[in-house]
């Protein structure tokens, strides 16, 4: 029998290589975070060159000839790896041939290209000029499509866009995601029309209560609503409410930080630095649902497995995976029944309201559940998030296929917003001009945020499977039994494992869209007082393909 052993002297340099590019990584992140939070304003351009010029060590590190040259001698070594060190050299190698297969005056023409993009669409996208942003798509579509082929001709893949996706959700099947976005597309629109038309039976109580509203402007009365949103939920309170649950979920500070911003909520760093961003909202119910949400991926980073610390089989498994981990906790968790009875007690305490109505908690599920279709994706609700995600997925496939252009993107949009959710814009900038990824050539990126929600509730549906208890938990704000089984499934399994075994082995079986639909529906049961089985059937009508 052949002793397996990680002693091989081309692997352990490589591993010392990758992780070396990983501790440059983390001052990057720190740098890069400390330039989102705290750092002065004309401190940025020193900033850029210094993050710039760690990048490119890091790179240097693990790409070039004598990587190569380690690679091919470690393959000839590898019956001596274990099965987990295989797997680990296996994506050290795939590493090395996506970024050494292209050129470098492309690599170069792409990353100044991206901050182009990135800054053109910071100052004139909401301007809704096409004719002024579109050579910028163009540009970059281009450049990926040129990225995509040198990728799909090296990685032996299908279709050129299957390199692009693989990069934010690897190892899926483009043809999976084809099925289960075609399922959401047949179901979502009836079971938002039936939601619709509860929430106009039912309403919610607004968080701001009754206003008067005669003889005042739109926006004297939105100034109105959220003057006394932050009378009612000051921010020293909010952050005292969201700073248990997020400790609650098992967010371990004393290797992360929480820093309450303006801008936008994100996540940075590693498992042994895990920092979140969570903005500040009025509304307290959008300060939460941040901050559990930046938690879950924070979590995530904090359960990888540590004996491939710093290696690529240690690291968190692409986007797609790493939004399961925010969104169950954000989504799923926080968006039930049996969590909104446990927040109506904390909220009544931590914010001195023991007899506000709108606190109530069937009135706070029918507030974090209402759906209504809208024109900009980071607005939007759970029940129609995915048919934002399905528009672009399906644009973007297509160019970098060839089977569509740039100059298509107006009319092709529109169509889709007006199939899947009833709506057309009414100028490039609340429609095809709003994202960023594109012009900053992040293609491939979209999918992962709806295969994270779609995920998220099947996991989730697997759990309370296996452990009923889960639901009584969060009654009582408890994510013990939640936390536990997500470390052992998903954590814990770092890069180890393919998209397809993570869920199987995690849930019996593939990806699906049925987990998300059915909640969905029992969501739409629960907003107005009546029985399941007058809902379920009203529901069924209702939910006929387009």
């Amino acid at each position: 029998m052949t002793q397996t052993t990680t002693q091989t002297p081309a692997y352990n340099e490589l591993k010392q290589r990758f992780e070396e590019m990983n501790l440059l990584g983390a001052a990057h992140s720190v740098l890069l975070r400390d330039a989102q939070t705290v750092m002065a304003p004309g401190s940025g351009d020193q900033r850029s060159r210094v993050i710039g010029l760690i990048s490119k060590i890091g790179h240097s590190k693990v790409t070039g000839d004598a990587v190569k040259t380690l690679l091919d001698q470690a393959e000839e070594e590898r019956k001596y790896l274990s099965p987990d060190d295989q797997k680990n050299l296996s994506l050290m190698h795939a590493y090395w041939i996506t970024e050494s297969c292209m050129p470098e005056a492309l690599v170069e023409e792409i990353n100044s290209a991206r901050m182009q993009g990135r800054q053109k669409h910071n100052t004139d996208s909401k301007k809704g000029d096409w004719a002024n942003m579109k050579p910028f798509y163009q540009r970059a579509f281009d450049l990926q499509t040129q990225a995509a082929h040198y990728k799909q001709a090296a990685l032996g893949m299908d279709t050129p866009y299957e390199p692009l996706l693989s990069y934010y959700s690897p190892t899926i099947d483009p043809t999976l995601i084809d099925h289960v976005f075609d399922e959401l597309s047949k179901s979502l629109p009836g079971i938002i029309e039936t939601a619709t038309q509860y929430q106009e039976e039912s309403p919610a109580i607004a968080l701001y209560g009754d206003i008067d509203t005669e003889d005042k402007t739109e926006e004297q009365i939105k100034a109105e609503q959220t003057n006394i949103l932050w009378r009612k939920f000051p921010m020293e309170k909010q952050i005292e409410l969201c700073t248990h649950i997020v400790e609650s979920m098992g967010y371990d500070l004393n290797k992360g930080r929480i820093d309450w911003v303006e801008g936008h909520p994100n996540t940075s760093g590693n498992g042994q630095d895990a920092r979140i961003s969570v903005w500040r909202q009025a509304d307290f119910l959008q300060t939460l649902m941040a901050a559990m949400h930046e938690a879950g991926h924070a979590i995530y980073l904090q359960g990888l497995p540590e004996e491939f610390d710093n290696q690529p089989a240690g690291e968190f498994f692409g986007m797609s995976v790493h939004e399961t981990q925010s969104m169950i906790f954000e989504k799923v968790a926080m968006k039930s029944m049996a969590f909104c009875e446990y927040l109506e007690t904390l909220a009544r305490e931590v914010f001195g309201l023991p007899d506000d109505p709108a606190l109530d908690a069937h009135n706070l599920f029918k507030l974090m559940n209402k759906t209504t279709p809208s024109f900009i994706r980071v607005h939007a609700d759970d029940m129609t998030y995915p048919a934002h995600i399905i528009v672009r997925y399906n644009i973007e496939r297509d160019i970098i296929n060839g089977k569509a252009s740039v100059d298509d993107i107006p009319q092709m949009w529109n169509d889709a917003m007006q199939d899947l959710l009833g709506i057309t814009p009414s100028n490039p900038a609340e429609g095809h001009m709003q994202d960023v990824h594109w012009p900053y050539g992040s293609i491939g990126y979209f999918p992962s945020y709806a295969l994270g929600q779609i995920g998220a509730f099947q996991l989730f549906e697997a759990a309370q499977n296996q452990h009923p208890e889960i639901q009584d938990e969060l009654r009582e704000g408890n994510f013990d039994t939640l936390f536990n089984w997500l470390r052992k499934n998903i954590h814990s399994r770092g890069s180890l494992l393919s998209y397809d075994e993570l869920f199987t082995q995690a849930t019996g079986r593939p990806l699906e869209a049925k987990p998300f639909l059915t909640a969905m529906q029992n969501r739409v049961a629960q907003i107005r007082p009546a029985t399941p089985e007058q809902n379920a059937a009203h529901i069924t009508r209702k939910s006929t393909p387009l």
